[in-house]
């Protein structure tokens, strides 16, 4: 039980020998005890409006984080007593590599307590200095940002600090990292796809699915009469062993109609997974997915990545595209078809608008540089100025 606390909230601002203002009052730290802590500013007004909110938050009943814990310390009992219980294990594997990469060899050392805006605004400037990319960047920030949310639901700290920065755009290097095949390109694809023991994959893909929803995909998703799919499962590597489980969002967990090519290469599919279940026999372990490896077990990500990049690389003029980025294709290719935002979201399975139209307006944008190129075959020489007279 805390005790009672003591009388005397605190006392006038007062200068210190350095310059700086100072004023002092009792809170109520996390371990249930009364301790007297000083603020700090460079003015009366801007120590009292502190020393008011620490009265506040005390009052309230909200305890203050103890002095002595790092963000470090903090973040290690985050990650095994929060993350690692109850978030999918390739959340907890993504959080603390970006804990071990990107956050505490910068910040890890400074009181928890005290972390300031202007401490992870820096942070943030370390992370670029450093030469990380914008989205590695924003994606450490959402795992600080994670963090402190539950610090202050757990009272720690009385407001999240990675709220209130401001973070890098990700329209240049980030969005114009990625890649998209155009039309002639995914006509290619397809093209030299076909009688590949993976060309339902590749089609899948362009249609907008994830690596780990093609690998999760099973034949009782599969309505071939109706045309659509259920994205119900996803498979992924993490900690060394494969896991199964439901999509990364609500959005994510949706239900595709099948355009007519589509249906042919998934019955394809299953005539040919037949075939390999007979020359597996008795090796044969059947899994239920429509992808698998020879003998029916769930495709390894590792080696499906293998050998979408062997095929991928074997395909002259096929620009490098990732697995991933068919995704982004997709949009790009509805996008020129003339598609709304809104209903490429649905297909894609995006969180919301905003992320479909990110997408959408950078291949907006690419489209209208093509269309305003053309304007020099219009022009002729007078593109370069005209004739001197």
């Amino acid at each position: 039980m805390a005790r009672k606390r003591p009388n005397g909230s605190g006392m006038n601002p007062r200068k210190r020998p350095d310059g700086r203002w100072e004023a002092r009052v009792f809170v109520l730290t996390t371990e249930g005890t009364w301790k007297r802590v000083s603020v700090y500013g460079k003015s009366p007004e801007a120590v009292e409006a502190k020393a008011t909110e620490l009265k506040g938050q005390r009052d309230k009943g909200i305890p203050a984080a103890s002095t002595t814990s790092t963000v470090r310390d903090y973040l290690q009992i985050w990650l095994e007593e929060s993350v690692r219980p109850n978030r999918r294990p390739s959340t907890y594997e993504g959080y603390e590599i970006n804990v071990r990469c990107h956050i505490n060899p910068f910040i890890g050392g400074k009181k928890l307590a005290r972390l300031s805006v202007r401490d992870v605004q820096a942070w943030l400037g370390q992370l670029r200095a450093a030469g990380r990319s914008k989205a590695s960047i924003r994606y450490a920030h959402r795992t600080l940002r994670a963090a402190l949310n539950q610090a202050v639901r757990t009272e720690l700290i009385a407001r999240n600090v990675a709220l209130h920065v401001e973070l890098p755009s990700i329209e240049d290097d980030d969005d114009g990292g990625r890649q998209a095949l155009t039309p002639a390109h995914a006509k290619l694809l397809l093209q030299r796809a076909g009688g590949q023991r993976l060309y339902a994959a590749y089609v899948l893909g362009l249609l907008g699915l994830r690596r780990g929803e093609v690998l999760g995909l099973r034949w009782e998703d599969v309505d071939l009469v109706q045309r659509t799919i259920k994205i119900r499962q996803t498979v992924h590597r993490s900690g060394g062993a494969l896991h199964v489980g439901p999509p990364k969002s609500r959005r994510s967990r949706r239900t595709i109609p099948l355009p007519l090519f589509a249906v042919a290469a998934l019955r394809t599919q299953f005539v040919f997974q037949a075939a390999e279940r007979d020359v597996a026999g008795d090796k044969w372990q059947e899994s239920g997915r429509v992808l698998s490896s020879p003998i029916g077990t769930i495709l390894d990500p590792r080696n499906f990545q293998r050998e979408w990049e062997a095929f991928r690389d074997g395909i002259e003029g096929l620009p490098k595209v990732t697995f991933h980025e068919l995704r982004h294709s997709l949009v790009s290719l509805l996008t020129e078809l003339g598609v709304p935002p809104r209903v490429i979201m649905e297909i894609a399975g995006h969180a919301g608008l905003d992320v479909t139209m990110r997408v959408y307006s950078h291949v907006r944008l690419e489209a209208q540089r093509v269309a305003l190129d053309q304007l020099g075959t219009l022009f002729g020489d007078h593109a370069d100025g005209g004739d001197e007279h």
